[in-house]
């Protein structure tokens, strides 16, 4: 005679065997550590800065810088120099046609003898009461005006020549030869690049320090500039000047300091770098 089991055991017994296969699918593939690998944090340390050295943004402006132009106006005959050329104090740069002015000069030279030969016979006759005195003051008026005539045709044809009033460099020519230009009209602008003015902005907290050092030289502050292309060899900085007002968005005041230029290399306008300032009195 057959037995038949309870619904509930065959119902457990199912449970009991696909309980192992139900929880592998819900775990998944089994993980694996490899204590192998590790995970390192990494961080740059800075070079580091002693307490007395501030390094600030510097940049480099011509010690001197002059716009060049004639006092008369004129035709140019001759530009001696080219952009980027170097100059020494005196050295003629351009110069405007001259018969004009050379014409000027002998007519008004010849209208000062005349007037020189009149006014000596004019004194002559005063002095003997020989013409009135209106006369004769109308004759020194005439002299004197042409003798002012006279200096004035010398100096034009002196202005007929531009010089240059120091050493430096032909940064930049406005003209072409053969021009008219007028006087007054920027021809060359020459820099003085002998000196190169440093020009940077320092804190309230440095100026307070570096101002006293100024104010009285002790030699407790040293100053340098350091170049990007040349870090390994600072210029040492001479102070110049500073302001007294801080900048109003910034609140920083700008200093002044000034370098010679090296034997080796060359500073131009417009080089940047950093100043380094080293405080030794802190």
């Amino acid at each position: 005679m057959n037995k038949t089991r309870p619904l509930s055991f065959v119902t457990g017994l199912f449970s009991a065997c696909a309980l192992p296969f139900l929880l592998a699918a819900c775990q998944g593939e089994p993980v694996v550590r490899d204590d192998s690998v590790k995970q390192v944090t990494t961080f740059t340390v800075d070079e580091p800065v002693s307490d007395n050295q501030r390094n600030m943004p510097a940049r480099l402006v011509a010690s001197q810088r002059v716009e060049l132009s004639f006092r008369v106006a004129g035709k140019l005959e001759r530009l001696e120099v080219r952009e980027g050329d170097f100059v020494t104090a005196g050295q003629v740069l351009a110069v405007l046609e001259q018969a004009d002015f050379q014409t000027a000069l002998e007519d008004r030279k010849a209208a000062f003898e005349s007037a020189r030969v009149d006014y000596d016979r004019a004194r002559s006759l005063i002095a003997d009461e020989a013409i009135s005195q209106n006369d004769y003051d109308e004759v020194r008026v005439e002299y004197r005006t042409s003798r002012a005539a006279y200096e004035q045709a010398k100096v034009d044809l002196g202005y007929t020549i531009l010089q240059a009033p120091f050493n430096g460099e032909v940064s930049r020519r406005l003209v072409q030869n053969f021009e008219e230009v007028k006087a007054g009209q920027q021809i060359f602008y020459v820099t003085d690049t002998s000196r190169m003015d440093v020009k940077f902005n320092v804190p309230e907290s440095v100026m307070i320090l570096l101002e006293g050092d100024i104010e009285q030289p002790r030699g407790d502050s040293r100053v340098h500039l350091v170049l990007a292309d040349n870090p390994q060899e600072p210029l040492l900085l001479e102070f110049k000047e500073f302001s007294g007002r801080a900048d109003p968005q910034t609140k920083t005041y700008e200093v002044t300091y000034q370098v010679e230029q090296p034997e080796e290399g060359l500073l131009l306008p417009g080089m940047t770098g950093s100043a380094r300032v080293e405080l030794l009195s802190l």
